[in-house]
This record gives C-alpha cells, structure tokens and sequence, in this order.
C-alpha cells in the first residue's frame, strides 16, 4: 500500500459553541468531549453500515499514573501509547431509527462506561505488547491489523502559543501526506485526528485513496458532525 494519502479537515464546533460547553460544564468539558467524539464514531459508523461496534487503534498521550512513585521529572516529550479498543451501543438501542433524547444520552452514557473502563488509559497493552517476554503475549499482535487510528492532541495553539517564539506554518504545509516519501507504506487506511484551535473542535480525516471514496469521507464528516452538535448540547 503506498502512501496515497489524502486529507480531509473540517469544522466541527464553532468557537461559540465551544464557548458555551465550556461555560456549562466548567471542569467536565474535556470529559464531555471526548464521550461525545467516540460516541459520534459509533454512531456514525452504524449511519454508514448498521453496525453496532468500532474497533479502532486509540492513541494516549501522558505520564499514567499505573506506575506508583514512578520519577519522571527527568523525562522530555510525550508519552505515547496506541491501544486497540472496541465501543458498542447500547443493546436495546433500535436498529435503523434517528438517535435523539433519552436514548442519544443513553448511548453517551455507555460509551463513556466503557472509555473509563479500558485500564491505565491502554498503558497495560502497550507494555505488554512490545516489552514483555510472555509467549502468550504473541496473540495481541493480531490487533496491530486494525486500521483505523484515532488521536485527540487537545488545545492546539491555544495555551502554549505566544506567538513570539513559535510561528505557525503556512498552510499549506499543515497537511502532511506530500511529507511522506511515496514509498512508504500506510500504517493506517484511516488516521482521525482531533484537536481545539482558536476556541473552535476541529477534525482531519487522512485516508488511503485505495481504501475510501472522497464521498464516502465527506459522508462520514457530516454525520459525524451531526452527532457531535447534538452530543454537546445534551
């Protein structure tokens, strides 16, 4: 697979809106977000295909706190983990039927039940993945063949830009697929990339032109960003 990929960004929540979710749910904000983001990927997947469930490879970044008295002070640059992760709806949510109301909240609440389930934020099968000598640990591997990644970076110039000692790129080098030398091979057939800029959510959707049509992305942009305005307002 070469790496043919193409990009597509969009707006998902306005500055206002985002202002006003601040407003409201003050110090749950973050936590509001991110339920909703993976509840809108669920939701949109079963728009797009009915299914129930999404596997997908999740990234973290931070210092977990699984390790106890753990010294990091002496450490640079994030900590990444990528864990394999699978949401599903609710069971007695209706197959085929506009998600409003009581069960749009239910499936908010689910979704956000299982994110808060997945141990140390996915630190575990990293761990386990790459650097333990278990011979069991071997059928994880078959997870590296999901290939759909999913990453949330935050607030993007926003608290760490003074815009004195650091200058943001001209635009057209904020894509990076013309960066990647074409022999590359894709990691990933669809990279979902999430991040706060000038007070506004945004998403990019990178995809392999072999794997997805444009509209299919563009399809999945504006049901994406249908569930999201409805999550955030609940």
């Amino acid at each position: 697979m070469q790496s043919d990929i193409i990009p597509h960004g969009f707006d998902v929540l306005d500055a206002e809106t985002v202002g006003r979710a601040r407003d409201r749910l003050q110090g749950g904000f973050q936590t509001r977000l991110l339920d909703s983001i993976f509840t809108a990927l669920l939701l949109t997947a079963r728009d797009l295909s009915g299914q129930r469930n999404l596997i997908f490879h999740k990234v973290a970044h931070g210092r977990e706190t699984a390790i106890r008295d753990a010294d990091v002070s002496r450490t640079v640059g994030w900590f990444i983990t990528h864990t394999p992760v699978t949401f599903r709806l609710p069971g007695d949510m209706p197959d085929g039927e506009p998600v409003e109301g009581a069960a749009l909240a239910g499936a908010l609440e689910a979704v956000g039940a299982q994110l808060r389930a997945f141990p140390d934020n996915g630190l575990g099968h990293s761990a386990l993945r790459y650097y333990a000598d278990d011979p069991r640990v071997a059928e994880l591997a078959q997870y590296d063949e999901v290939k759909t990644l999913f990453q949330y970076i935050g607030d993007v110039w926003q608290h760490n830009y003074d815009g004195t000692l650091f200058q943001v790129p001209d635009a057209s080098l904020t894509d990076v697929p013309d960066t990647v030398a074409a022999e590359n091979l894709a990691d990933y057939h669809l990279h979902i990339y999430a991040y706060l800029m000038d007070d506004a959510f945004r998403m990019k959707f990178f995809y392999t032109q072999q794997n997805y049509r444009a509209e299919t992305i563009r399809r999945m942009a504006d049901l994406f960003a249908g569930h999201m305005q409805r999550l955030m307002t609940l």
